[in-house]
């Protein structure tokens, strides 16, 4: 498995020549068998890093099997240590915001430069969309009226809410576009909820 791990442009050179040290690459520690841990992050899609600026790259590495776990980064305190599985226990797409526990160093040999222009192309935008497109498909094979249902919950939420005059038409809820006029007819058997 690769993983994208980022580093400060000045530190590529040092990186690709000698590694990643996990002592000095350390974030955290994690339980692993009831022994403290410590490793380091790195993340499954490039768009899973939010801090990005200018100043930083990133880099592909192989992750060994034996030696990197993964946890869902959107849970906290003993749910976060409950989803820490081994790499190869790991589903792609079973985590909102999955990440690459490292516990060894990654020697010169595992590690790439990674351009987006030139590598394999990435399968998914990133971990976080293709979680929740998992769960939406989820459930939409689990209920015809799923589709009506998230879209009454979008055309009624506050985000969206005052762009749209809603109206009771037959079996339908109308949403009408007050920009453009646009009428959207969404099932109202399907909506709990009546205007």
């Amino acid at each position: 498995m690769k993983a994208f791990y980022f580093i400060n442009k000045d530190e590529l050179e040092e990186v690709l020549e000698c590694g990643l040290k996990r002592d000095k690459q350390r974030t955290k520690t994690i339980p692993v068998h009831g022994i403290d841990v410590s490793c380091f992050e790195a993340y499954l899609h490039p768009a899973d890093y939010h801090a990005k600026n200018d100043n930083v790259v990133p880099v592909k590495i192989i992750i060994p099997d034996n030696k990197t776990f993964i946890a869902d980064d959107s849970l906290v305190d003993k749910r976060y240590e409950q989803s820490i599985v081994p790499q190869e226990q790991y589903k792609i797409g079973t985590y909102r915001a999955p990440r690459c526990l490292i516990t060894c160093t990654i020697l010169p040999y595992m590690i790439e430069k990674y351009d987006a222009n030139k590598d394999e192309a990435l399968l998914y935008h990133s971990s976080e969309q293709l979680y929740c497109n998992r769960l939406f498909y989820n459930a939409d094979d689990a209920s015809d009226a799923f589709k009506d249902i998230a879209l009454y919950a979008y055309y009624t939420s506050n985000d969206v809410a005052d762009r749209y005059i809603s109206e009771e038409d037959n079996d339908y809820i109308l949403f009408i576009s007050k920009e453009t006029g646009l009428v959207e007819a969404i099932v109202r058997k399907n909506c709990r909820k009546e205007i």
